[in-house]
């Protein structure tokens, strides 16, 4: 952003209130349009197996030579296939010239194949539903401060649900800190978010579980200062609070 924006936004409340909308804007956008222009599971199951045809199967190897989000899911539909003892054996796309099956392929087979994709596409759909939470900015702090100079406490929001999260410092643990969190969500009574499932994780992937509590708080206590990520485990979908940092200088 260039200084002289940020200067108007420093002293603009109706520019920075626009940059707060357009900003939630963004983040719905994404969400709708997420691997829009993606291949379908079954799709790069078929592309797997060597069910395609030689121009659609270069067509999707092109698509995953650029996106690691296709290659990935072909790598766990590999492993998937592998550990099915129906279809051991069977040849995957790199062994296949990509032609149409002849007439005497095994109808069993095939059948059995799109049993596999479609489970595959069945765990698949029952996580992508990722919401990222949006941080919700004060209307007295101004917008060219960055997060990490905002302090706590801090609030974000997420569709229906909000996230309140507070830092303090561990109580006798000297470099040590507290991730504090109140969850709420409109149209729910007070105790009907007991139990769900709250998981903190670390850019080296160390793993903290919590569940929110009958009056929606959770407690993250003994942590470290680092950058962390935030997921809420509700059985519609993830909600994400990514990429904050926490910091004894901050409390």
């Amino acid at each position: 952003m260039r200084p002289a924006v940020e200067q108007h936004l420093a002293r603009c409340q109706r520019c920075s209130s626009q940059l707060v909308a357009y900003r939630r804007m963004e983040q719905k956008l994404i969400h709708k349009l997420y691997r829009w222009d993606c291949p379908s599971n079954e799709e790069l199951g078929e592309y797997q197996m060597g069910l395609l045809g030689k121009e659609q199967a270069l067509s999707v190897k092109k698509h995953l030579n650029k996106c690691v989000l296709c290659a990935a899911e072909v790598v766990s539909l590999a492993k998937f296939l592998a550990s099915d003892s129906i279809l051991v054996g069977f040849a995957p796309a790199s062994q296949m010239n990509h032609t149409m099956p002849p007439p005497s392929f095994n109808h069993r087979l095939v059948q059995e194949t799109k049993r596999a994709v479609g489970q595959l596409q069945d765990h698949a759909e029952a996580g992508i539903r990722r919401i990222v939470a949006t941080f919700v900015v004060p209307p007295q702090i101004s917008l060219v401060r960055s997060l990490e100079q905002l302090g706590w406490p801090r609030q974000y929001v997420a569709e229906n649900i909000s996230v309140s999260l507070r830092v303090e410092r561990e109580p006798g643990h000297q470099g040590l800190l507290q991730l504090n969190g109140l969850v709420t969500r409109q149209g729910t009574k007070l105790g009907a978010l007991l139990g769900t499932p709250v998981q903190l994780a670390t850019a080296q992937n160390t793993l903290h579980s919590q569940q929110v509590d009958d009056l929606g708080n959770f407690v993250f206590p003994s942590l470290p200062p680092a950058t962390y990520i935030l997921e809420l485990q509700f059985p519609e979908g993830i909600v994400v609070i990514d990429q904050f940092a926490i910091d004894l200088q901050d409390v």
